[in-house]
C-alpha cells in the first residue's frame, strides 16, 4: 500500500510538472521554413485536463485497491504511472516540437521582411521575383491569422503571423495599408515603401507615406505628384528605383501593325469618385472604337473593387462587345478571366506593346 501511494505520489508530482508546463506551449504561425516541424497542429495533441483526470482516476483506483488486495493497488499504481508519463511525454514533444519551429525560423534568419496588412494578397507577387532575385533571405509577415493562411496557401516563400522576426534589417510594404503602422512601431528595421504602382491617384501622394523611413518611386513623375499635392518629402527618404514589373515589355517602333492589338487595363474604379481615376465610365466605348478599327483586343480589367457593382456593370458591357466581335471575326480577342491568367510580359500578343489606354 505504502509504495503504491509513493509511487503515484511520484510519478503525480514529475508528469504533472512536466504536463503543465508543456500544455502552455503553443506553435507560432510559420509556414515554408526551412526544417521546420510541417505536422505541428494549432494546440497540443492532449489537453492538460486528459493528464489531470487520468491521475484522478489513477489515485482513487489504487486507493480502492489497497482495500481489496495491495498487489491489486500496485499493479494499478504502475499502469497508472505508465499512463500518466505517456501523456505527459506526447505535452512534452508537442513543446519541443514547438521550440523547433522557432528555431527553424532563427536558423534561417531573414533578413528582408514583406509585412502585409492588406486585403489582397496578390500585392506581394507583384515585387517578389525581383525580391527572390537578391539572394537574400526574405520572408513574408501578415498581421492577422486570417491573412497568414490565405497568404501561406498563395506563396512558397517562408511566412509568419505577428512581428517582423528580429533577424530582419529591410522591411519593404508593396501596400499603403494603415495597420502596417503595428509593424513599423514594433521593428528597429528600417521600414521600406515600395507600393504596388505609381497613379495620378490622390492616395499615391498621400501623407501616409511620410511614416516610412525610405519612399521608393519609379520615377522623376512621382516626386512631382507629391510637390503638386503640397506633401514635403524630405529628400533623403527617397529612392528613384524604375518599375521593375516592366521588365520585358519593349516600346514598340517603326509603323503601328495593321490590324494591331491593343490592350486596355483600365485601373479599378474606386467607390469616392473624388478618388477615382478610372476610364471604365467609357470602357464600351474605348473597346468599340478598337473593334471597329479591327483591333484584336486584350481587356484586362483591374482584379480590385469586385465589389463595385456599378464598375462590375461596366466590364461586362466591355467582355460582351469583345465577346460578340471574336465570335463574328475569330479574332483572338482576350477577356474575362482569360486575360487576367496569364502575366502580361508572358503574352505573346504583347512582345513589342503598342501602349495601354
Amino acid at each position: 500500500m505504502i509504495v503504491a501511494a509513493l509511487l503515484v505520489l511520484v510519478a503525480g508530482l514529475v508528469t504533472g510538472s512536466v504536463a503543465r508546463s508543456s500544455a502552455r506551449a503553443r506553435p507560432p504561425l510559420v509556414a515554408h521554413f526551412p526544417d521546420q516541424p510541417d505536422w505541428l497542429g494549432a494546440k497540443p495533441p492532449v489537453r492538460l485536463r486528459v493528464w489531470a483526470g487520468t491521475a484522478v482516476v489513477v489515485t482513487v483506483a489504487v486507493i480502492v485497491g489497497a482495500f481489496i488486495q495491495p498487489l491489486t493497488a500496485l499493479i494499478i499504481a504502475i499502469i497508472g504511472t505508465i499512463v500518466l508519463t505517456l501523456i505527459a511525454g506526447m505535452l512534452h514533444r508537442y513543446a519541443v516540437d514547438c521550440r523547433k519551429i522557432t528555431r527553424a525560423v532563427d536558423a534561417y534568419a531573414p533578413r528582408i521582411a514583406v509585412p502585409y496588412a492588406g486585403k489582397v494578397g496578390v500585392h506581394i507577387g507583384m515585387w517578389s521575383p525581383w525580391i527572390d532575385r537578391t539572394g537574400i533571405p526574405w520572408c513574408i509577415v501578415a498581421r492577422t491569422p486570417a491573412q497568414f493562411h490565405e497568404l501561406a496557401a498563395m506563396y512558397d516563400t517562408p511566412i509568419v503571423q505577428g512581428s517582423i522576426p528580429p533577424s530582419v534589417r529591410g522591411a519593404f510594404y508593396p501596400h499603403g495599408a494603415t495597420k502596417n503602422s503595428e509593424f513599423i512601431e514594433s521593428s528597429s528595421a528600417t521600414h521600406v515603401f515600395l507600393g504596388h504602382g505609381d497613379s495620378d491617384k490622390p492616395l499615391s501622394a498621400s501623407e501616409r507615406v511620410l511614416r516610412y523611413d525610405l519612399i521608393t518611386v519609379a520615377g522623376q513623375a512621382a516626386i512631382d505628384r507629391f510637390v503638386a499635392a503640397g506633401l514635403t518629402v524630405p529628400v533623403h527618404k527617397l529612392r528613384i528605383i524604375g518599375r521593375p514589373q516592366t521588365e520585358g515589355i519593349e516600346p514598340a517602333s517603326g509603323p503601328i501593325p495593321r490590324p494591331a492589338t491593343v490592350l486596355y487595363a483600365p485601373t479599378w474604379r474606386h467607390a469616392d469618385d473624388a478618388l477615382n481615376v478610372s476610364s471604365l465610365a467609357v470602357a464600351d466605348t474605348i473597346v468599340q472604337a478598337l473593334l471597329d478599327r479591327d483591333c484584336t483586343v486584350i481587356f484586362r480589367r483591374h482584379f480590385a473593387g469586385q465589389n463595385h457593382l456599378e464598375a462590375e456593370a461596366m466590364i461586362a458591357r466591355g467582355d460582351a462587345l469583345i465577346e460578340a466581335d471574336a465570335g463574328r471575326t475569330d479574332r483572338p480577342h482576350r477577356w474575362g478571366a482569360d486575360a487576367m491568367d496569364q502575366p502580361l510580359i508572358e503574352a505573346p500578343q504583347l512582345k513589342g506593346l503598342i501602349s495601354p489606354f
